[in-house]
C-alpha cells in the first residue's frame, strides 16, 4: 500500500482543502471489504467515509461430477455431468465443449460461492472415448474434462480410440493354407464382450485362385456306337472361371463353332454326332483362365456293328452321362 497527502489553503476564512491519495494491491481476499478514509481536526473531532472495494480474480477452483473413469455405458443411457466453479469475481462463465466443439447445455446455477451448469448426454457411438470439457472463463481461464466409454458392437458405428481411454479394438489375424477344396468354404470369427453380454461373428467366403483342375482322370474311356452321338465328358474347376478350351485329336486341333458334327455342351464337353470310325482316338483338350492352363486326356472307342448283328455287345454300352467311365 501506498499513498500520498496533500494540504491545499483556501481563501481567507475559509480553512483548508485536505486530499490523501491511497494505492492498494488487489488481492482476493480484499474482495468485498471497505476502504475507510477517516479525518480528524484537533479540537471539533472526526469525520469518515468508505467505499466497498471490487477485486477481479478467477475461480479458486474448478470441478467436475462426472462418472468413475472404468464406468461403461450403452447407446442411448443418459449421462448427467455437472461443472462446478467456486469463487471470482465477476461470478465465472462456465461453458461445455465436445472434443473441441462448443455445445448448448442448461441454465448455469449458484449457490453461496459456488456457480454449476450441468451437461445431460444421450450416448452415441461417437460418444466412445469422446473428451467432455467445462471451463470457466477468467484470467486465466480454468478447465477441466472426462471421457466416456461406449459399450460397442458389430453394426453400430463406435469410434475407437487409441490410447488407454475409451474403447479399445480387439484383432485376430488367421493364416490359412487353402487348396482348391477350400474354394467357397467359409471362416467365422466370434466375439464375445463380457460386460455386454453380446456375441457376434462375421463369416468371410474364401476365394482360392487357381488354374483350371479337371475331375475327369487322363485316359478315361468313353465308347460310342457307329453312326450314333456321343459326348465327350469334362468336368473342370477353376477360379476365375475357364475362359476357353481347346479340343484336339490325336494332336489335330478341332473347331466346333459351324461344325456339323462338333459342338461344345456343358462344361466345355464335346458333343459328336454321327459318330464315324475316324472319330476312334485320343481326344486332348486345353482349358485356359486367368491363373493358367490345364489340359488333359480322353479316349474314344468306336463299336462297328457288323451285318446281322446291329447290336453293341453288353459289355460296351454307349456312354451316357449319368453313367461311370473307366480309366485305363
Amino acid at each position: 500500500m501506498g499513498g500520498g497527502l496533500s494540504v491545499t489553503p483556501q481563501a481567507e476564512g475559509r480553512g483548508t482543502v485536505t486530499v490523501s491519495n491511497v494505492t492498494l494491491t488487489g488481492r482476493r481476499e480484499d474482495h468485498g471489504r471497505a476502504l475507510v478514509c477517516e479525518a480528524a481536526t484537533p479540537g471539533l473531532g472526526t469525520r469518515s467515509a468508505s467505499v466497498i472495494l471490487s477485486v477481479s480474480h478467477p475461480p479458486q477452483a474448478l470441478w467436475l461430477e462426472a462418472p468413475p473413469p472404468n464406468a461403461t455405458f450403452r447407446v442411448g443411457a443418459r449421462v448427467r455431468l455437472g461443472c462446478h466453479a467456486r469463487g471470482g469475481h465477476p461470478p465465472p462463465r462456465l461453458l461445455w465443449s465436445k472434443d473441441g466443439r462448443p455445445l448448448k447445455e442448461g441454465p448455469q446455477t449458484s449457490g453461496g460461492s459456488v456457480v454449476t451448469r450441468e451437461l445431460l448426454v444421450t450416448v452415441a457411438p461417437s460418444d466412445n472415448g469422446a473428451t467432455y470439457r467445462c471451463e470457466a472463463s477468467g484470467d486465466p481461464p480454468l478447465s477441466a474434462h472426462t471421457r466416456l466409454r461406449v459399450l460397442c458392437w458389430r453394426g453400430s458405428r463406435c469410434r475407437w480410440p487409441r490410447g488407454p481411454s475409451g474403447g479399445v479394438t480387439a484383432g485376430s489375424r488367421l493364416r490359412l493354407l487353402v487348396a482348391v477344396g477350400d474354394q467357397g468354404q467359409r471362416v467365422t470369427c466370434q466375439a464375445t464382450s463380457p460386460a455386454l453380454g453380446v456375441t457376434v461373428s462375421a463369416a468371410h467366403v474364401l476365394l482360392v485362385r487357381h488354374p483350371p483342375q479337371f475331375g475327369v482322370g487322363p485316359g478315361t474311356l468313353v465308347v460310342a456306337r457307329e453312326h450314333e452321338g456321343t459326348q465327350l465328358p469334362l468336368a473342370v474347376v477353376a477360379h476365375p472361371p475357364v475362359e476357353s478350351c481347346v479340343w484336339s485329336l490325336r494332336g489335330r486341333p478341332l473347331r466346333p463353332e459351324g461344325s456339323p458334327r462338333h459342338q461344345l455342351g456343358e462344361g466345355m464337353s464335346l458333343a459328336i454326332a454321327n459318330v464315324t470310325r475316324g472319330d476312334a482316338g485320343t481326344y486332348g483338350v486345353e482349358c485356359h483362365n486367368a491363373e493358367g492352363t490345364a489340359s488333359t486326356r480322353l479316349r474314344l472307342r468306336v463299336h462297328c456293328a457288323t451285318h446281322g448283328d446291329p447290336h453293341i455287345p453288353p459289355h460296351s454300352a454307349p456312354w451316357h452321362p449319368m453313367a461311370p467311365y473307366s480309366t485305363l
